[in-house]
């Protein structure tokens, strides 16, 4: 197996699991180019941009779109199409030319209907790079389509255990 994401309860701690890979001694011996999906303030209002893992490989330091947005009337976000579609899909196509791990941070439903970003995610997994990425805990068939491979590995991160899960993502590459 190439490809592992972490899963787990909101704000459980994955992508600071993730951080704190990228800065260990282990971590240090890889590039990495990717995409994460964080939460954005506008005029006190909610939604999620994507952007690029490694902002310091940027032109643009501040470059994102926003990819998800709060129900007007009702709980809950809703996606973005155009954000995966034009930043994100040129976020994996940068990651396909290069020799490396992959940061997906991360995959949800927000990018269900951006069909070209979810054919570059599979492209990237049957590349020759690692993916190292975040899985919402959420039932769909992209996110089943990615589980169920071959070379995808899930470890599930909780509360209890998200001190340990550390060693094992650093097994996983060496």
């Amino acid at each position: 197996m190439k490809n592992l994401f972490l899963t787990g309860d909101i704000n459980i701690g994955k992508s600071t699991l993730i951080k704190k890979f990228i800065n260990s001694e282990i971590g240090k011996n890889f590039n990495y180019s990717g995409f994460k999906t964080i939460p954005f303030f506008n005029d006190d209002k909610k939604s999620f941009i994507i952007k690029y893992y490694n902002e310091t490989t940027l032109k643009n330091k501040s470059k994102y779109e926003i990819v998800g947005l709060k129900k007007e009337k009702e709980k809950g976000f809703y996606g973005i199409t155009k954000g995966f579609e034009t930043l994100g899909c040129e976020i994996l196509r940068d990651s396909l030319k290069k020799k490396h791990i992959v940061i997906m941070d991360e995959l949800g439903f927000f990018e269900l209907q951006a069909n070209n970003f979810k054919e570059l995610v599979l492209r990237n997994l049957d590349s020759d790079n690692f993916v190292l990425g975040v899985i919402k805990k959420k039932e769909n068939l992209f996110l089943k389509e990615i589980i169920k491979r071959d070379d995808v590995c899930v470890i599930e991160v909780s509360k209890e255990n998200r001190g340990e899960k550390l060693l094992d993502i650093k097994k996983f590459f060496i």
